[in-house]
């Protein structure tokens, strides 16, 4: 079947309907054989249902297309087979491009993009929870369970094909939990080695037990990126660097997955203490435009569940004063 619906999908595109049509019929009988066989594996079933979608793409039998492509959306988001989406879109569009322009492939060729569309690459920061005796209190222990809830709320409603933050005690922490529950791709950035890196970003934050998260899903992430910063560096520089580097991250995985980026701000909406913040960050979010995903934590410590669809995004703050660093990846 793979080999007859290149054939048939080069047909319609050189413009031969009749050949096409033919070559789609066979390979409609041919799947459909295919696709109740046993042992049929995982990749070889979407295979399948992507041909069949294309195959009644070029009969023009829009139903049957629809319905194969939902198949084929539902088994590509539980496997998170990302790369048999994006074929199916690239696929899609030439059959579109041969077809003729009041044909149904292209009055209805946007619906089914979005119907194939990659779930965002969300980006993710957030304040640390408290130290004990913070005055007045912003992120206390007694919100955990409530932003950890409204964090699943945002990724069930956006979606999620890569998440990337960084580690500390807190919003970083819940949000990877969560992206390890969901088994998607985790990118972790941090600005110090690890060992430094929880001597003052994870331990002594509230009662939770946060240093054994930190060592479960630090080493279980499929990227580890360290932006090591040079003694002339000071800690607001560093984590700028921390954040520019998620950010650029994050746009090339959304540009590798054909996809958009989504920030996702665990935020008390307050101007931040300077560089590196979480109110920076949002802050460039806002100037490149990004959707921004933001959970309030002004508005739940006051009992108010709501998620508002945007956020007022405060002007970032200009520096001139340059920074060295090296950064080091590793897998």
């Amino acid at each position: 079947s793979g080999l007859g619906i290149r054939v048939a999908t080069l047909e319609h595109a050189l413009g031969h309907r009749r050949e096409a049509c033919e070559a789609a019929r066979h390979v409609l009988g041919s799947i459909d054989h295919e696709l109740v066989a046993r042992g049929l594996s995982v990749e070889a079933r979407r295979r399948a249902l992507a041909a069949r979608a294309e195959a009644c793409l070029v009969l023009a039998r829009m139903d049957e297309a629809l319905e194969a492509y939902a198949a084929l959306r539902r088994e590509a988001l539980s496997q998170r087979a990302w790369s048999a989406l994006r074929t199916a879109r690239a696929r899609l569009r030439l059959i579109a491009e041969g077809a003729l322009p009041e044909s149904p492939v292209r009055v209805r060729r946007a619906e089914i993009l979005d119907m194939l569309a990659t779930p965002p690459v969300v980006v993710a920061v957030g304040h640390i929870v408290d130290a004990e005796g913070r005055s007045p209190p912003r992120f206390p222990d007694a919100l955990i369970g409530a932003v950890r809830e409204a964090i699943v709320e945002v990724l069930d409603r956006s979606g999620v094909s890569v998440g990337l933050s960084s580690l500390a005690a807190g919003a970083d922490l819940l949000f990877q939990e969560e992206l390890a529950n969901r088994g998607v791709d985790r990118h972790v950035v941090l600005p110090h080695e690890p060992r430094t890196f929880v001597a003052r970003s994870v331990e002594g934050r509230g009662h939770h037990p946060w240093a054994p998260a930190f060592r479960r899903l630090w080493d279980g992430a499929d990227q580890h990126v360290l932006t090591v910063r040079s003694a002339r560096c000071d800690e607001g520089h560093a984590y700028q660097l921390v954040n520019e580097t998620l950010l650029g991250l994050a746009r090339l995985e959304a540009d590798r997955l054909e996809t958009d980026v989504v920030g996702l701000a665990v935020w008390d909406g307050a101007p931040g203490d300077g560089r590196g913040g979480t109110a920076d960050l949002v802050g460039r979010w806002g100037e490149l435009g990004l959707r921004v995903e933001h959970v309030n934590l002004e508005a739940i410590a006051g009992g108010s569940r709501k998620l508002p669809a945007s956020v007022p995004v405060p002007a970032a703050e200009e520096t001139s004063e340059p920074f060295s660093h090296e950064t080091v990846s590793y897998t």
